[in-house]
């Protein structure tokens, strides 16, 4: 664990110290950012599918060997957890979908690192109705031999306008 902390924290001091690839940049270049960005939020569709449907294979497929998600508890969960959690959850009877919206994407690294941004939404249909969770998340991305792949993840907890967390 200390060895992937140490990769995240060096990747982020990287990336934030880059200016992102999508400001300011020649239209060809920005043409392909755009193109990037699409096929981005369409593989975050795909992974947000593949947790619906628990789907363990498809998921595996989409993250590095040493995939990290922090959760907004401050857990750290690799994807064999995560595809446990939640299938301990459909067994209790609780359907869930997961889905984003309102997300970023920044390319750096010649469009081969990624960073979404966004909210991340959790919809649990229970017997009293539909709960719905929002927590901000960031996803990294890097391309590695040619396809696109989940390094790590991080969802906080957002405010409510009163103050109180909403999770």
């Amino acid at each position: 664990m200390k060895k992937i902390s140490t990769i995240m924290v060096l990747l982020a001091l990287y990336f934030f110290s880059c200016k992102p690839e999508n400001q300011s940049n020649p239209p060809s270049q920005s043409r392909k950012n755009k193109n990037i960005a699409a096929e981005l939020l369409q593989l975050e569709n795909n992974r947000n599918n593949a947790i619906n449907t628990l789907d363990s294979n498809r998921l595996k497929e989409m993250v590095i060997p040493d995939f990290v998600l922090t959760t907004v508890y401050g857990e750290l969960k690799n994807v064999g957890e995560i595809i446990k959690s939640l299938q301990t959850n459909y067994l209790k009877g609780s359907t869930e979908k997961h889905y984003t919206k309102s997300t970023q994407v920044n390319i750096y690294n010649n469009g081969k690192i990624a960073i979404l941004r966004g909210i991340y939404a959790i919809e649990k249909h229970e017997k009293n109705g539909v709960i719905v969770f929002n927590s901000r998340y960031t996803d990294t991305y890097a391309k590695i031999n040619g396809f696109w792949l989940l390094v790590a993840s991080h969802q906080s907890r957002l405010k409510r306008r009163n103050g109180n967390a909403n999770w």
